[in-house]
């Protein structure tokens, strides 16, 4: 019967270790965000500044020419996504297989950026340059139309939003920085 006892004494060690792996485990599962801020030049036509999540997208195929904002699936992984950050287009040579979420993958002409397949929980994009800049969740962004942004500005975006982000710059070409939660 002491022995019993016993046990119940080690219960709260157990508990607190338990409580320890888990949060471990939760903290390694979440190593993706967030992400490594990215940096787009943004001039006078609409470039997609961050990638909406839960897409469906065609599986990758070579000698395709892709354009910025594209999105494929890869062949080899078909559970990977992948958004094509070049500003012009190309023709694919190299099928994108990577998942480091800090590093693009060359693909020939194309650069290809990993979307992380589940919701992000939030997102700040920052006009880095003089500005002004505005930020649309279409693809066709229109100046002095959406949320604009001078130099140093910031907008933020809880986990609500799993839209794509796009920006336009009046005249000059503007540096925003992308970071993803």
């Amino acid at each position: 019967m002491n022995n019993r006892k016993n046990d119940w004494k080690l219960f709260p060690a157990m508990l607190v270790l338990l409580t320890v792996v888990v949060g471990v485990v939760a903290f390694a599962a979440d190593r993706n965000y967030p992400t490594a801020p990215a940096s787009f030049q943004v001039g006078i036509t609409s470039t997609m500044v961050a990638a909406p999540r839960g897409v469906r997208a065609p599986n990758w195929v070579a000698g395709t020419v892709y354009a910025q904002g594209d999105m494929v699936r890869s062949t080899a992984h078909t559970s990977r996504i992948y958004w094509n950050v070049t500003t012009n287009a190309g023709a694919a040579t190299t099928c994108p297989d990577h998942i480091d979420v800090d590093n693009d993958a060359t693909d020939g002409n194309i650069t290809w950026r990993y979307i992380i397949p589940r919701s992000r929980k939030g997102i700040n994009v920052q006009c880095e340059s003089v500005g002004p800049v505005w930020l649309s969740p279409r693809p066709d962004a229109v100046v002095s139309n959406g949320t604009k942004l001078i130099q140093n500005g910031t907008w933020w975006e809880d986990e609500k939003y799993q839209g794509a982000v796009y920006a336009i710059s009046h005249e000059a070409t503007n540096t925003v920085i992308t970071t993803e939660y």
